[in-house]
C-alpha cells in the first residue's frame, strides 16, 4: 500500500510524518490510535487500513 494513491499530499512529507509518529515513546496500540487520528486529514476513509497495513509490514519485515 503506497501513500500516493491514498492522498493528494506530498508523499515525501507524509512519509516523514509517519516516521515522526512511529518514533513516539508509546505502546504500539497508542501509536496506532495517534496515527489514525492524526493522519485522517490526509488519508480519510482508508486511514485505519493504512495504519494496520503499516504495522503488519513492520512486524513481518516485508518491506
Amino acid at each position: 500500500m503506497e501513500l500516493e494513491p491514498l492522498s493528494d499530499a506530498d508523499s515525501s512529507a507524509l512519509a516523514r510524518y509517519v516516521i515522526v509518529l512511529l518514533n513516539k515513546h508509546k505502546s504500539d496500540e497508542d501509536i496506532k490510535d495517534i496515527m489514525i487520528h492524526k493522519m485522517y486529514v490526509f488519508i480519510q476513509a482508508q486511514t485505519a487500513s493504512f495504519v494496520e497495513h503499516l504495522f503488519h509490514t513492520i512486524a513481518t519485515k516485508k518491506y
